[in-house]
């Protein structure tokens, strides 16, 4: 079963968060992931938790022990924090659900 999470982000840094990217997106394929949506947004209209968010996608997994495993990686966590962290201040879990 599918297993798929829609998250905002608050990005502070486009072209860092660009590299970010390029490094996670062949990790992401290894572990049977891919986006399915990936929206800039211009006008956030309601917002429960507070934080900002100037980006929402959707990425998706053949299953969620996949998931668990992109996550987990050695190889994406580096780009993670090398590129992630420092260019996004703000994550938001929007949704997760199988399907």
């Amino acid at each position: 079963m599918a297993y798929e999470r829609c998250m905002g982000l608050h990005v502070t840094d486009d072209a860092l968060y660009a590299h970010y990217r390029e490094g996670m997106l062949p990790i992401l394929a290894k572990h049977n992931g891919r986006f399915r949506y990936d929206l800039k947004v211009a006008e956030l209209l309601i917002n429960e938790e507070g934080k900002p968010i100037n980006r929402i996608f959707v990425i998706s997994f053949i299953s969620k022990a996949d998931n668990d495993a992109f996550f987990l990686d050695p190889n994406y966590q580096a780009v993670r924090n090398a590129c992630f962290k420092p260019s996004v201040d703000a994550i938001t879990l929007l949704m997760a659900s199988e399907r």
